[in-house]
């Protein structure tokens, strides 16, 4: 594994790789990954930032105040909300707290460890990364280091970059609609995978995606 500190779109990165994947982590941004290059066809696996620049954050703004680009990590809730067990009495923000705060990474003969610690909350925040050939490994870890029990949801949000060639697979035979949709219906809704029925009754592969709405915007831009 090789390791070099770049300028990454703005800010300040870590840029580690093998001889099949490269990926570029944002310490100050959430330790953000920002990128993942896939080398035997030199594609970006990730969403890149639509001004083509990063900025740090303000602990507690709205995420789409930034960027809707690469790989974040959401902990100890998804949306806004009042935290709704004892033992905290806090607002807790849009996306969590981890992605817009400085992390600690540190790189390893084999394995970048990069650690946050709660703002509101209590506790130390662990993502172990190892690259093994062209799998990108990841393990988490969270310790509360509070006096009281801490309940939280993590979700881990990354934006990924298809082309034609890119494909759906899942090992779940159904999945739940997060948005309102004209296709997908309401909140909620659970769908058969990999084929199921949109909400004009016609049938709908799950696998294959279509990146016609995607070529629109581009050819407004």
């Amino acid at each position: 594994m090789r390791v070099e500190n770049i300028i990454y779109k703005g800010l300040q990165g870590i840029k580690v790789e093998n001889d099949v994947v490269s990926l570029v982590i944002l310490p100050e941004l959430g330790a953000k990954i920002a990128s993942v290059i896939y080398k035997p066809q030199n594609f970006e696996v990730l969403a890149q930032p639509t001004l083509n620049k990063y900025t740090t954050a303000e602990y507690g703004d709205k995420f789409k105040k930034y960027d809707t680009s690469g790989i974040d990590e959401m902990y100890p809730t998804i949306d806004e909300c009042e935290y709704p067990y004892e033992g905290y009495k806090e607002r807790m923000p849009d996306h969590g707290e981890l992605w817009s705060i400085p992390w600690k990474v540190q790189v390893f003969d084999d394995e970048i460890v990069c650690r946050a610690w709660g703002v509101k909350f209590k506790y130390e925040f662990e993502r172990r990364i190892k690259l093994e050939k062209n799998v990108i490994r990841f393990n988490y870890k969270v310790k509360n280091t509070g006096n009281c029990p801490l309940y939280g949801l993590w979700a881990f949000h990354g934006l990924v970059a298809c082309d034609e060639y890119s494909r759906i697979l899942l090992d779940e035979d159904s999945i739940m609609n997060v948005h309102k949709s004209s296709i997908y219906g309401d909140v909620g809704n659970i769908h058969l995978f990999p084929e199921t029925i949109d909400m004009k009754g016609k049938k709908l592969g799950l696998i294959e995606l279509d990146l016609k709405p995607l070529k629109r915007q581009k050819s407004f831009m």
